[in-house]
């Protein structure tokens, strides 16, 4: 059976990956006709910093990965994963710009080229973490290691709210874009944890 703290990390994958799926409409779109609807685009800037970045990032390198380093477990695929944690963000930040300059300027810039980079690059990302380093993990955590992981994890989400708001607006970006409505019976421990019966 899967580590609850494991489980948690890749369930937040799934609503990520719903996300990366609306922005590579989006960059598609903006190849296409020159255009990128502005709003949803800061929305989608918004959760990938607020969720995917300060959220399931931070927990990864705060907890996750510090723990696998004290135990030298992967520690070169842990290094690999921080960087590509650094890259993600300055493609986060060339988005923006290239958002704020449609904006003014009503040309598109690079803003497809980067979105198109940042969604290959997370979604290999994923995969990495998903079937590479989740896995190590999970071949060394003992019972008490997970219930002590959880217990960090939760006191990074002590204001209770942070998966409900990420959830919504994931939905709401996907609403706007067209796509089916995230389904939540693939995140049954986030649901348990923190949307649904809000533990923290």
């Amino acid at each position: 059976m899967i580590a609850r703290n494991i489980a948690i990390l890749t369930e937040e994958h799934r609503i990520i990956e719903y996300v990366l799926n609306a922005l590579e409409r989006m960059a598609n779109k903006a190849a296409k006709d020159h255009t990128v609807d502005v709003e949803i685009g800061r929305k989608v800037i918004t959760f990938l910093r607020e969720f995917a970045d300060q959220c399931h990032h931070g927990k990864e390198e705060a907890i996750l990965f510090k723990w696998l380093n004290a135990r030298h477990i992967g520690m070169d695929a842990v290094a690999m994963l921080e960087d590509e944690h650094v890259t993600g963000r300055d493609l986060v930040g060339r988005m923006q710009r290239a958002l704020d300059d449609f904006d003014r300027n009503k040309t598109t810039g690079s803003f497809a080229d980067d979105a198109n980079t940042f969604v290959v690059m997370l979604r290999d990302h994923i995969h990495k973490e998903d079937h590479g380093v989740f896995a190590m993990a999970e071949a060394h955590i003992e019972a008490a290691d997970d219930v002590r992981l959880i217990g960090d994890y939760l006191i990074t989400e002590r204001d209770g709210r942070r998966h409900q708001k990420a959830l919504a607006l994931a939905k709401d970006i996907g609403h706007q874009m067209n796509m089916p409505d995230f389904d939540v019976s693939i995140i049954p421990e986030l649901s348990k944890t923190f949307i649904y019966n809000n533990h923290v």
